[in-house]
């Protein structure tokens, strides 16, 4: 397999091609969630309401 050159290309640009489109690399839309999710502890928080797990959508 280490010898397929051919091989070892189609695998690294299929490779690439899935980390381009990860939705791990979309920093805006990370970036979004995170507020989302720090928004609803914050207000969580302050209505007095027990901490629970947060879905940042």
């Amino acid at each position: 397999m280490a010898k397929n050159i051919k091989y070892l290309k189609q695998n690294k640009d299929k490779l690439i091609l899935n980390v381009i489109s990860s939705p791990v690399n979309d920093i805006g839309e990370y970036a979004k969630n995170i507020e989302s999710g720090y928004i609803q502890a914050y207000d969580r928080f302050h209505e007095g309401l027990k901490t629970k797990n947060i879905e940042a959508k």
